[in-house]
């Protein structure tokens, strides 16, 4: 690989480790409970390297990237009508400024399958995330003011908020286990990682993220013994429906008891006294919405919805509320299409040679879709799961026409190695 190839694989991996949204935005915030104007804009200063870039890195590749988004229509879809939303936001300076964020790192989500197979993306995540675990230990240990939430709610490690923490141990249960048993990481390394990802998880005190990690680590057991006997896979699946089923039911027969032990209220932490007012808004504007990301920027809604529940409004704090907020039903109805193209991706694939970006992307979805249902995570536009979201249902693209080259371990990228 030549000093070109070699700078631009490091600027891919700065540009995934702020996607993480870890320990810099943390150090910015300090002791304060939120970030200052001029934090928030310094950290839009981090952003600026990747619009600078993009242009740069896809202008070579113009041809196999206009090939790439013919065979992955949604993902130009998606952002055509993200764009088409700033005409009508109600605050089209942010919605045009958040728009330009997501198109920048969806586009160089795709620009990374070009320039790397699957194993080259996922080893170097994998070692990003052994190392920012070990960074979010050594916080809490030399930092504890700083890790912890500051109402003393939950760990929020090397991160501003506990949800992020629990997202980033979310994403790593989602990615080591595969890439042990691809051998992209030393097994011993790798399963303490896990280890210490759960007992991290446990600390975050976040329902929504024990679930979803929950799920993920079961669903790994099924498709593990799916790839070992169909018989057995089909069998364990009946087995965790039933018991996911006789849970659901428990749960909802003994509702206010699990409330009170779990210490958590009825309205899930305020969220449902929020949603009905985002449903009042929602009947509004319901078929295009309030402009992508635009809606909760205008003081008058976020003041109002402040005011009458009595804490700070950021969000939904529910995915599919918030997208139909910014994009309208239309965008909700793109974003599920994509979605359930990823999902028919990874029933093709998955006894194909692609089993390994199968997993992992059957297990970002899944974990993707249980956290937007208390969590505005949908359609971020840093968002390092949707990164990974994009890459992962690239990797899975129907057979091309036009044969692309794609990059591997050895040989990334033939036209800058």
């Amino acid at each position: 690989m030549g000093p070109i190839g070699r700078t631009i694989d490091l600027f891919l991996i700065d540009w995934l480790f702020i996607a993480t949204m870890a320990v810099i935005p943390l150090l910015v915030l300090g002791e304060a409970r939120s970030l200052s104007p001029s934090g928030n804009a310094f950290l839009r200063l981090l952003i600026v390297p990747s619009l600078l870039a993009t242009p740069i890195l896809l202008l070579p590749r113009f041809r196999e990237m206009v090939i790439l988004l013919v065979r992955n229509p949604l993902i130009p879809i998606l952002l055509v009508w993200v764009w088409l939303s700033v005409f009508w936001s109600v605050m089209p300076d942010i919605a045009f400024r958040r728009a330009l964020s997501l198109t920048t790192f969806t586009l160089l989500a795709c620009y990374l399958t070009l320039r790397h197979d699957p194993e080259w993306v996922f080893k170097t995540m994998s070692w990003m995330m052994i190392v920012l675990l070990a960074v979010s230990v050594l916080f809490i240990v030399l930092l504890q003011g700083l890790s912890q939430m500051p109402d003393g709610r939950g760990l929020r490690g090397i991160f501003t908020h506990k949800n992020g923490m629990g997202e980033f141990l979310i994403l790593t249960l989602i990615i080591l286990p595969p890439a042990i048993q691809q051998r992209l990481i030393p097994k011993p390394l790798g399963w303490t990682c896990v280890a210490l990802a759960i007992g991290l998880l446990i600390l975050v005190n976040s329902a929504t993220a024990t679930l979803a990690a929950l799920t993920v680590l079961l669903l790994y057991v099924v498709l593990a013994h799916f790839a070992y006997s169909v018989r057995i896979g089909l069998i364990l699946s009946a087995f965790f429906l039933s018991l996911s089923c006789l849970v659901v039911v428990l749960i909802m027969i003994n509702l206010d008891t699990i409330f009170a032990l779990t210490g958590r209220d009825a309205t899930l932490t305020g969220r449902t006294e929020l949603w009905h007012y985002v449903i009042t808004m929602i009947e509004k504007r319901w078929l295009l919405g309030y402009g992508y990301a635009s809606f909760w920027e205008v003081l008058a809604f976020s003041k109002y919805a402040a005011d009458s529940l009595r804490w700070d409004i950021p969000n939904a704090h529910n995915g599919y509320l918030d997208i139909i907020l910014g994009l309208g039903v239309i965008g909700l109805f793109i974003l599920f299409a994509f979605f359930l193209n990823g999902f028919y991706r990874i029933v093709v694939h998955f006894k194909e040679s692609s089993y390994f970006p199968s997993a992992i992307l059957l297990a970002l979805l899944t974990a993707y879709l249980m956290r937007g249902l208390t969590e505005s995570n949908f359609l971020s536009q840093n968002s390092i799961i949707w990164v990974f979201v994009v890459t992962s249902t690239v990797f899975l693209s129907p057979s091309p026409t036009m044969k692309i080259k794609r990059g591997n371990a050895n040989n990334p990228d033939p036209q800058t190695s």
